[in-house]
């Protein structure tokens, strides 16, 4: 029993089937249901919009708990070690009290190594920002 391939039709024995009848179905029922999940996505979104249009949501975070999140990430070193190596440690966050500013300071340090020697810059630095959302 030999398969032949002969444009769209393909006949097995006494069996024929109709390739392109078949393609045809599929493509459209796919069609079809990309169709819908489109609609479907469009109206949660616009269900979502509309829930959600005109309130206020409100974060609060104290200076201590800020604080405590970067502690938890620091301190922070990056660089190769046989050459450079740049460290963040000790942040420190401020919050002034009835401002919509943050201060934000640190201490780096980078230690390069040069021809046998070791080299050492030590600083640190602040930021003073206003928050916008």
């Amino acid at each position: 029993m030999k398969s032949r391939r002969k444009g769209r039709r393909m006949t097995h024995a006494n069996e024929t089937v109709n390739t392109a009848q078949g393609e045809g179905r599929s493509s459209s029922s796919k069609k079809k249901i990309v169709a819908v999940i489109v609609i479907l996505l469009t109206s949660l979104l616009a269900i979502g919009f509309f829930a959600l249009r005109g309130k206020r949501y409100q974060l609060k975070l104290t200076e201590q708990q800020i604080q405590e999140k970067l502690d938890a990430k620091f301190p922070i070193e990056r660089g190769t070690r046989s050459l450079l190596i740049l460290t963040l440690s000790e942040p420190d966050v401020a919050l002034a009290e009835g401002a919509d500013r943050i201060a934000f300071g640190l201490k780096a340090s980078v230690d390069i190594k040069v021809g046998g020697k070791n080299l050492s810059l030590r600083g640190t630095g602040r930021v003073n920002a206003g928050l916008r959302y």
